[in-house]
C-alpha cells in the first residue's frame, strides 16, 4: 500500500473525498466519525414536520469504503504524524485531511452520534 490519508469528519466534504480516494490504488484512506451513519443534514427539518421520514436522513458508514476503513471515534488531537482519538487509539497518516464541518443547532444537527438515538430525539 502507498499513502495513508486519514480523514477527521464524515460529513459532506470528508465522506466525498474518503470515498474519492478509497477508488485510488495507492491510497490507504481512513475515515474518523463518531457517528455510525452519514446525516444528510439538508433532510433534518423535513423530518421535524414528517417524523416517519427521519430514516431518510442516514447513509450508514458500514460498507461504504470498499477498500479503506471507517473508525468510528473523536479526534482529540492532531499532529502531523497523525491523530490521537478519544480511545486513546493513534491513528498514523501520510497525509491528515481536517473536514470537522459545521454546527447547528438541534434539530438541523443532532447531538447524539447513533442513527437510532437521533430519531428517537
Amino acid at each position: 500500500m502507498g499513502r495513508k490519508v486519514v480523514v477527521v469528519g464524515g460529513g459532506y466534504g470528508g465522506s466525498a473525498l474518503a470515498k474519492a480516494l478509497d477508488a485510488e490504488a495507492d491510497v490507504e484512506v481512513v475515515l474518523v466519525d463518531p457517528r455510525d451513519a452519514f446525516f444528510n443534514t439538508a433532510g433534518s427539518l423535513r423530518s421535524v414536520t414528517r417524523p416517519d421520514w427521519g430514516s431518510n436522513m442516514f447513509f450508514p458508514y458500514g460498507g461504504f469504503l470498499t477498500r479503506g476503513t471507517v473508525i468510528r471515534d473523536r479526534a482529540v488531537s492532531v499532529d502531523p504524524g497523525g491523530v490521537t482519538l478519544a480511545s486513546g487509539r493513534r491513528v498514523e497518516a501520510d497525509y491528515l485531511v481536517l473536514a470537522t464541518g459545521s454546527s447547528y443547532t438541534y434539530p438541523a444537527k443532532p447531538v447524539a452520534d447513533s442513527t437510532a438515538q437521533v430519531l428517537e430525539d
